[in-house]
């Protein structure tokens, strides 16, 4: 699949590249593992060529189509890290819209692999205080500010609260219940949940 799309990369005219790859990649059968284009640049011993002018452009329809679309968002995360880093994705995890969860869910974790927690956390905040994050994102994101909130077991708490309310279920519970034994009172946490 990479050699295929690597060729429809090489073949195509430099303005129509961008949505040429786009098209013939949403029409593939998916491997288990999504395919990147770092997998298309990996699959040949020389690089991309026009790569430099290319990114931008492939940011754009990317940006441009379903980011509804799991595989859509992959791609896009990963063209704006390699267009330009984090500081890109944060932009594109603040644009609204279809799969915005899952950005800022990718934005906070790819700053945490950096090592800057400090930014991430303020990220998972950020991502909290948007009202058009799904519940599946919101207690991912939630749970990722639990652990960067340590060893700040109030505020490590207050996360695992709200992991547990934007999706409930045993293992956010059991979680919940051992965020709250660590101030001492988790039974009167766990009656205010679960009356």
């Amino acid at each position: 699949m990479s050699q295929f799309l690597r060729a429809v990369y090489e073949t195509s005219a430099p303005e129509e590249r961008a949505g040429e790859l786009l098209r013939q990649w949403m029409r593939l059968p998916l491997p288990g593992e999504e395919p990147g284009l770092q997998g298309i640049r990996d699959c040949a011993p020389e690089d991309l060529p026009d790569l430099d002018g290319f990114l931008p452009l492939w940011a754009e329809a990317l940006s441009d189509g379903d980011r509804g679309n799991k595989l859509v968002r992959t791609l896009l995360i990963e063209a704006a890290v390699m267009s330009g880093g984090l500081g890109s994705l944060g932009e594109l995890a603040r644009e609204p819209g279809p799969g915005q969860g899952s950005l800022y869910l990718a934005w906070i974790q790819a700053m945490r692999s950096a090592g800057d927690d400090s930014r991430a956390a303020d990220a998972a905040r950020e991502a909290l205080a948007a009202e058009a994050i799904g519940s599946y994102n919101r207690a991912a994101i939630a749970e990722e500010l639990a652990e960067l909130s340590a060893p700040d077991a109030e505020a490590v708490l207050e996360a695992r609260h709200l992991a547990w309310r934007s999706r409930p279920d045993a293992n956010r519970l059991l979680v919940l219940h051992h965020a709250a034994a660590q101030l001492g009172d988790p039974a009167r946490v766990m009656a205010e949940e679960l009356t």
